[in-house]
């Protein structure tokens, strides 16, 4: 299970386009931003990038961004039966996610004595970060970023438990890579429980590797899922263990098929300068300020290695998204919540708007579930939460608002939390202000049409489900309904 079986897959699907010739100031970036917003784009494997080998190359568009294209997200977890929509996928992820629980302590990762990602080996000095085609990926970033849909490997010191977290890696020089991770993220409080103890934090990055691990590193597996955590949900969604060898200096384990790997310490204080960069939130993310790096020990890569690229910006996630919606709609109804028939966030709003679709069952029941989803969606950076009937398709923002308009009371339907959390990369935060006043407000808006009025409220005057089929049907050869 390696990036590159996962390449041929969708190559053979007609989704995957390569590009010769781009630059990686800029270029790379601005060719993929614009596919990104282009429905149904093909994923993107640049090579022969200006200044660097052939055969060095930077996978993008893949499964993170997909363009709206569930086919490469099921690709990649394992759904190999045909996906027609964004909600198809939702719901075959959703039945999945038991399963996948259940079995995720059943797959820690797997020791072997060796892998493909040993085909380069370089020690200390030999070390050469700058020798890969790192994309600057947006015009104002402030570097190179080599770690956009890479999985940053650490282990809690007290419980042995490990974690794969996706955050963002810049290159700083040819030994060392900074790394920004929010407070609230498992990597960052597994390397800070090190330095409690007064040890250097270890930690391996893989830079490349099966888009499932971005997948599954980008969203908080929960740490009740057993001591391999993400490890074991990956192992489990791919019916087998993930196949690791002993880091050299950490004794991480490091998977055997990845393309590109580092490992090193975070040592106590060790801080420079890092950002700003392009993030999901549509906006530079926070300022030029400290941030960890670590000083490059040990480079493991593969002959003719592969960065995975996944760089946010003002588009959305889409297939991280997927399996959001998924696991909240799990969570949800795990705690007895009944009725949600459909989650999104939404590509207009870079992940800060969100609506959820909600039969109703009892008077109260479409404000509790938008409180309860503020919360959910809420560990990043959402302001916003609609809540609609499931008559709306909460994938389409014209229908969104539709609902907004016509059924919300602005003086009734309009709740405000004040104090919720949020993090640095929140554009409405003050530079400079100290991360102990890190707070937003979320406003939940319910949009459905109010329980007690649900047997006299006018009917949408809009064509049904049957005469559209049947027009479809009738007419589909001279009219393109599409």
């Amino acid at each position: 299970m390696d990036l590159r079986n996962w390449l041929k897959e969708v190559d053979a699907k007609g989704k995957l386009k390569v590009v010769r010739g781009a630059h990686w100031d800029l270029e790379i970036g601005a060719i993929t931003e614009l596919l990104i917003k282009k429905k149904g784009s093909p994923a993107l494997l640049f090579d022969e990038i200006v200044d660097y080998p052939k055969g060095y190359r930077v996978a993008a568009n893949t499964v993170t961004h997909a363009s709206e294209d569930p086919t490469r997200v099921a690709i990649a977890l394992g759904i190999r039966e045909d996906v027609n929509s964004t909600r198809e996928l939702v719901y075959k992820v959703k039945d999945r996610m038991p399963e996948w629980e259940a079995q995720c302590k059943n797959f820690p990762p797997a020791w072997v004595e060796g892998g493909p990602v040993m085909e380069e080996v370089y020690r200390e000095d030999e070390v050469d970060m700058l020798k890969f085609p790192s994309p600057r990926w947006h015009e104002k970033d402030g570097g190179r970023y080599i770690g956009t849909g890479c999985g940053v490997i650490t282990q809690d010191p007290e419980t042995g438990q490990y974690n794969i977290g996706t955050y963002r890696v810049m290159v700083h020089d040819k030994h060392k890579v900074g790394i920004y991770m929010a407070p609230i993220r498992h990597g960052l409080a597994d390397m800070r429980k090190y330095h409690a103890q007064g040890k250097p934090a270890p930690v391996v990055i893989t830079l490349g590797q099966h888009p499932l691990f971005a997948l599954v590193g980008g969203r908080p597996i929960p740490r009740a899922s057993g001591p391999a955590q993400e490890f074991g949900y990956i192992g489990a969604i791919q019916g087998g263990p993930v196949p690791v060898v002993r880091g050299e200096v950490t004794g991480l384990p490091i998977p055997a098929d990845a393309e590109i790997v580092i490992e090193g310490h975070w040592h106590p204080g060790a801080e420079m300068d890092e950002g700003p960069f392009g993030e999901f939130t549509g906006y530079y993310g926070g300022m030029v300020e400290p941030a960890p790096y670590i000083v490059v020990e040990r480079l493991y890569h593969r002959k003719d290695p592969i960065i995975l690229g996944s760089p946010p910006g003002k588009h959305p996630s889409y297939g991280t998204n997927v399996f959001s919606y998924a696991m909240y709609m799990r969570y949800l109804e795990s705690i007895g919540v009944v009725g949600v028939t459909m989650l999104s966030t939404h590509r207009l709003a870079s992940s800060q708007m969100a609506a959820v679709s909600v039969r109703q069952r009892y008077a109260g029941h479409a404000r509790e579930v938008g409180h309860l989803v503020a919360q959910l969606i809420g560990r990043g950076v959402n302001r916003y939460v609609v809540v609609v009937d499931d008559d709306i398709d909460v994938t389409d923002i014209e229908d969104v608002t539709f609902a907004m308009a016509s059924r919300a009371d602005p003086a009734q339907d309009i709740d405000i939390i004040k104090r919720a959390y949020t993090q640095r990369l929140d554009p409405l935060l003050p530079q400079g202000l100290p991360r102990e006043q890190y707070f937003n407000s979320r406003a939940i808006i319910d949009a459905c049409i109010p329980f007690e009025r649900r047997a006299n409220f006018p009917e949408v005057a809009s064509i049904s489900p049957e005469l559209a089929d049947k027009t479809r049907a009738k007419w589909g050869n001279v009219v393109d309904f599409s």
